[in-house]
């Protein structure tokens, strides 16, 4: 079987796709590699909100969901980001599926605290025949970070969690969760390696704050559910390297 890698892009690294990132792209899939890109929506969900005059707020990383921002950030997902980033990817030759209303019989979740956070994922169920059956046609699924809940409602899943299920679900090789920042920072300085057992200290000591915790929790989980590697960073080969007590 074929090693799969999935990479998590965000609103700021699909804007500034780089010349290299297609590249090293291009060339995994050379080396045999299956791709699977998830994204999120940042700056442009952001963006129409406001422009619709609806209230953005934030806990703990997440964005907090109304039921009535779910077709905004739908819209900015699949028309504006997904779109673009499809049309980055087959400029250089890529085999690109973007995932549009077929990805609400393969993404579902459960309300993470509907109380707390509105309509926001957790317990992420991934259709993994589904993804497999477009990775069998060499194509690349992009997939946004939405899916549906089992009263077919729309759900908002950060995108960290997402290509997180996603790469524990296809037993990938190697998750890169990409973003607009070197990696995780200490006093100025780049982690090059982070042990998972030393995480929860760092969120304790306000080291790792903000959209960076769900990004880190993240690769904890990945890495717990025998996922290879995590790499956290701004292009796909350095950054934060997230290890197991194993290493």
């Amino acid at each position: 079987m074929k090693q799969i890698i999935v990479i998590k892009m965000g609103g700021i690294a699909i804007k500034h796709l780089t010349e290299d990132t297609l590249i090293q792209i291009k060339h995994w899939i050379q080396q045999n590699y299956q791709i699977i890109i998830v994204h999120g929506g940042g700056n442009v969900i952001e963006s129409l909100l406001i422009k619709a005059k609806h209230p953005t707020i934030k806990k703990d990383g997440l964005r907090v969901t109304a039921k009535e921002d779910l077709p905004i950030i739908k819209d900015a997902l699949f028309n504006y980001i997904g779109k673009g980033l499809a049309s980055d990817l087959k400029a250089v030759n890529l085999n690109v599926k973007q995932l549009r209303e077929e990805q609400f019989l393969i993404i579902q979740a459960d309300y993470l605290d509907y109380h707390q956070y509105g309509s926001v994922g957790k317990n992420i169920q991934v259709n993994v025949s589904a993804i497999q059956k477009y990775l069998n046609q060499n194509m690349i699924p992009v997939i946004s970070s939405i899916g549906s809940h089992q009263d077919d409602d729309l759900i908002n899943i950060n995108a960290d969690h997402l290509a997180t299920a996603i790469a524990i679900a296809m037993k990938a090789q190697k998750l890169i969760l990409m973003t607009d920042v070197q990696g995780v920072i200490e006093h100025g300085t780049l982690i090059k390696r982070l042990n998972i057992s030393d995480v929860q200290s760092k969120i304790d000591n306000r080291i790792i704050t903000g959209g960076m915790i769900p990004k880190v929790e993240s690769a904890v989980a990945t890495i717990k559910a025998g996922v290879n590697e995590v790499i956290i960073g701004n292009n796909l080969l350095t950054g934060t390297i997230i290890e197991g007590n194993n290493k």
